[in-house]
């Protein structure tokens, strides 16, 4: 442990053996007195302290306005306020140096006035608190979300991709934005049976291209998913060199442009696995010139559209890593032919009916089904350099 990082009081603090000398209450004592005793403590519940620490100090008898700020001489960090509480308790509040490892130091000495060649600053009492406040100020900080608190989407961030024809997977769907609502704090994509521009379905697709992008962070996405045969609701990204379907004013193919898929599920599925399972996936093209697409998956014990779960993926300069409800079941770390992801991306949100991975609606699938967001949230913190 660095001294030098750590917070250290050290507090000159004579308690005399005549108590009216000393601003005490009550009658003068003898001079051959005891001193009176002092116990120190602090108000942290966990092994080390990581934020402000109220440190409090308790004396045997009542020393009245004896112990006050002018005892307490500070290092190395910052002195809130200090309380006397009553004669026998006083409290200070001390805040440990931010981003560092140390520990609070306090030690308390007493003098008796009629021996003070031999017994002046005797020690009474010491205490010590570790801290680390690295933890509290590497974690990761809100940039942006959308709780989705009013009556509509916040068209400075979001666009609708409109109408049919596939996009890409042979999705039966036609996207409108009107099966994207806002209401009671919740986004709500719902996947309806009915015939819209050719298609038998419709739905909702919403992205942030040209509007907002990120490069790096925690994603993070509370929702409750549909659950059926040929339902396929995703949270994800694309870079916004992407040129997919002339929409996003990129000028770069698909996989060559990155693809984040923070969270897939895969309705109904021949092994009734699809209800249940959350994927994690990523694309691009490799040094080989394929896309290799690793993917994760965690299968809940329960039905994903039984409840609300928290969907994450971290990226970094190094990795992705995905969470299901704080539960990490993936990780890939990044490659030298992976400098994609070193680029800003843009967010997607959508419910697609059908499509080659997980097959189209069947006899089985119930309509309509919903999609539904409670928030999305972008958190960011200080990244190791890139990977060359």
């Amino acid at each position: 442990m660095d001294h030098d990082q750590g917070l250290s009081i050290r507090l000159a603090l004579l308690l005399c053996a005549w108590l009216t000398a000393c601003g005490g209450a009550g009658n003068s004592a003898p001079a051959d007195q005891v001193a009176p005793t002092v116990s120190i403590t602090d108000n942290v519940t966990s092994a080390s302290a990581s934020g402000p620490v109220t440190l409090i100090f308790l004396f045997s008898e009542d020393i009245g306005n004896s112990f006050s700020a002018d005892d307490i001489a500070l290092n190395g960090g910052t002195a809130g306020s200090f309380t006397i509480v009553s004669g026998t308790r006083a409290t200070l509040e001390v805040t440990p140096t931010a981003n560092a490892t140390g520990s609070i130091q306090v030690s308390v000495s007493a003098g008796r006035f009629s021996d003070l060649a031999n017994n002046s600053n005797l020690l009474v009492a010491s205490f010590a608190r570790p801290f680390d406040t690295r933890s509290a100020s590497n974690d990761w900080v809100l940039n942006w979300s959308d709780e989705f608190s009013g009556n509509a989407l916040d068209m400075s961030v979001w666009s609708y991709d409109i109408g049919a024809s596939g996009w890409g997977n042979n999705e039966s769907q036609y996207y409108q934005a009107q099966n994207a609502v806002v209401k009671d704090g919740f986004l709500t994509i719902t996947a309806k049976k009915e015939a819209v521009g050719g298609a038998p379905y419709t739905s909702a697709r919403l992205q942030t291209s040209r509007k907002k992008t990120f490069t790096y962070g925690r994603f993070e996405m509370r929702a409750k998913l549909p659950g059926t045969q040929g339902m396929w609701p995703a949270f994800w990204l694309l870079g916004e060199t992407c040129n997919s379907f002339g929409l996003y004013g990129g000028n770069v193919n698909w996989p060559s442009c990155g693809e984040i898929d923070a969270m897939e599920m895969i309705g109904g599925l021949n092994d009734g696995s699809g209800d249940f399972t959350t994927h994690g996936t990523l694309h691009y093209l490799n040094a080989a010139g394929t896309n290799p697409a690793p993917s994760f998956s965690y299968r809940n014990a329960t039905r994903l559209s039984a409840d609300f779960h928290t969907y994450t993926v971290d990226w970094t300069p190094q990795s992705f890593t995905w969470y299901i409800d704080g539960i990490p079941f993936g990780t890939k770390v990044l490659t030298a032919d992976m400098g994609i992801f070193q680029k800003p991306f843009f967010l997607l949100l959508n419910l697609a009916v059908g499509g080659n991975w997980g097959g189209w609606p069947n006899a089985s699938t119930v309509f309509p089904q919903t999609y539904e967001i409670d928030y999305l949230r972008h958190y960011t913190k200080t990244y190791p350099a890139a990977i060359n």
